[in-house]
């Protein structure tokens, strides 16, 4: 029996000068052994080496002849590994798992001109993970546009950095993302992950409000114009037309609501003419008008107003009258219209009482002055524009403080300067001094007037002492501008003077 069962493995495989052949009679003439792969008509299998983990490999019998092959199967290793008493078993392949993306979110835009983005972080686990720890590379994207938010999506032409920025053909669409992950070493790219949809893409809403200009302008003022100048956070790319009115057209030209046209493409903010003034000739002070944006239409996202909707404009009566474009008391609550200032050096709020003379350092309960200082104050910028002229008029006060001898002395000054552009240039107009001690406070019935020249060379005097003192100074003829700056210095060297100023005032003259 035993010499019949060792005749059927000769038949089964095929001795022939030292070769072997599985499955077939006719091994190839260079191969010592020669496997078919098909084990029945139609049925194929292949070559299976004998698999170990690291620990049973490590129990193999030695001495371990070079070219054993086997296959290492241990936790997530799997090795194609041959012998070699050189080096001891070495990797001919080891299989490489790619890797795969998860958690791919994108922002919540959804409009024409925004951008949508990601927080895809590939070197961080929550979105990318590699069972080998392969190093990762730079994920691969794909913006993807739809119809619907279900279903696949046609992929965006060009559209494969991180961001993707929304354009008028994705309008009525949805959007979302894909992201293919990638490694420097091992297996890739990996496995894609895709967002969410996007909300449907809407063009832009078009929300058109004022910059409020809260201005002034004259009757007569030449030119007629008022400005309005309209802001928006979304450019159109078709014109848009706002309507606006005002509650009194008895200082205008028009007699009713005006539509003007923000022209497509137009950046924010615009500026145009929207009404212009007219002289009634009557002589019934200033009229405070309110400009009202009621209807915006155009455009091709949902149309609104938005919530600056109304501008203030004081159309003053120019029939005679002189007009206060604007006030500096100093006082917590300044009086109105207010004249802002700004001190370039280092005056200072003055709210005590003087030694001699012995009355309060202010006219109503604060005032700005320098004691054994300096300042450097700038009034304004003021839009005279609409007027003929401009009068600056100040008061002006000098107090001995913890003596009763001191005063301004000869190197003590207050210097006025006039600029007409915004405070670019100035004009050197008139420098006053002190003498001998000079004190008076604002009692002092003392003034100085001075017209204008703009030569910037200063005309210089001295104040008189005592209740002569110049305690009122006016600076006439001052030119129209739309962006006038009156500056005061003013300048004493000694801890026991002070120097004071209180109601700064510019008048607009008809």
């Amino acid at each position: 029996m035993k010499f019949f069962y060792f005749i059927l493995i000769l038949c089964s495989v095929q001795l022939s000068v030292g070769q072997v052949g599985i499955g077939t009679t006719t091994p190839n003439s260079a191969a010592a052994l020669d496997i078919n792969a098909e084990i029945s008509t139609g049925v194929y299998g292949g070559l299976k080496l004998p698999t170990v983990t690291l620990v049973q490999r490590a129990a193999i019998t030695t001495p371990i002849p070079d070219g054993m092959m086997i296959y290492l199967s241990d936790g997530s290793l799997r090795c194609l590994q041959i012998y070699s008493q050189l080096t001891g078993w070495d990797d001919v392949y080891c299989m490489n798992q790619p890797p795969v993306a998860a958690n791919v979110v994108i922002s919540s835009e959804n409009l024409v001109g925004e951008t949508l983005s990601t927080t895809y972080d590939e070197t961080n686990s929550s979105f990318q993970t590699d069972n080998e720890n392969d190093t990762p590379g730079l994920p691969l994207y794909q913006w993807y546009t739809n119809t619907t938010n279900s279903g696949a999506g046609t992929p965006i032409a060009g559209a494969t950095n991180s961001t993707y920025t929304i354009t008028a053909a994705d309008v009525g669409n949805y959007i979302y993302l894909e992201i293919t992950p990638t490694t420097t070493t091992g297996a890739s790219p990996g496995i894609e992950a895709i967002s969410s949809y996007s909300s449907q893409i809407e063009y832009a809403p078009t929300i058109v409000e004022f910059d409020p200009q809260l201005s002034t302008i004259s009757e007569g003022a030449v030119p007629d114009d008022i400005n309005l100048v309209f802001e928006y956070p979304n450019t159109s790319t078709t014109a848009v037309d706002v309507t606006i009115s005002s509650d009194d057209y008895s200082r205008l030209q028009e007699t009713g609501p005006v539509t003007i046209t923000i022209p497509a493409n137009q950046t924010s903010p615009y500026t145009t003419t929207v009404f212009n003034v007219q002289d009634n000739l009557l002589l019934d002070g200033t009229a405070n008008l309110t400009f009202t944006i009621t209807n915006v239409t155009g455009g091709l996202g949902t149309n609104s107003i938005g919530t600056d909707d109304t501008d203030l404009w004081d159309v003053y009566d120019d029939d005679g009258v002189p007009v206060l474009l604007g006030i500096q008391d100093f006082e917590t609550t300044p009086a109105l219209p207010t004249l802002n200032y700004t001190d370039n050096a280092t005056g200072s709020l003055q709210t005590g009482v003087g030694t001699a003379p012995n009355t309060p350092t202010y006219i109503d309960s604060r005032s700005y002055g320098v004691n054994n200082d300096y300042a450097d104050i700038d009034f304004g910028s003021v839009d005279a524009s609409g007027f003929s002229s401009v009068t600056a008029t100040f008061r002006l006060a000098s107090f001995s403080l913890s003596s009763t001898g001191n005063g301004a002395d000869g190197g003590d000054y207050i210097d006025v300067y006039v600029s007409t552009d915004g405070g670019s240039t100035y004009s050197y107009e008139l420098e006053i001094l002190g003498n001998s001690n000079r004190r008076y406070d604002f009692s002092a019935t003392g003034s100085y007037s001075l017209n204008y020249d703009g030569d910037n060379i200063s005309t210089s005097v001295v104040t008189p002492n005592g209740s002569s003192g110049y305690s009122t100074v006016t600076i006439t003829g001052i030119p129209n501008s739309a962006n006038l700056v009156f500056s005061i210095v003013m300048y004493n060297d000694n801890n026991n003077e002070l120097w004071v100023i209180d109601n700064v005032e510019l008048y607009g003259n008809p």
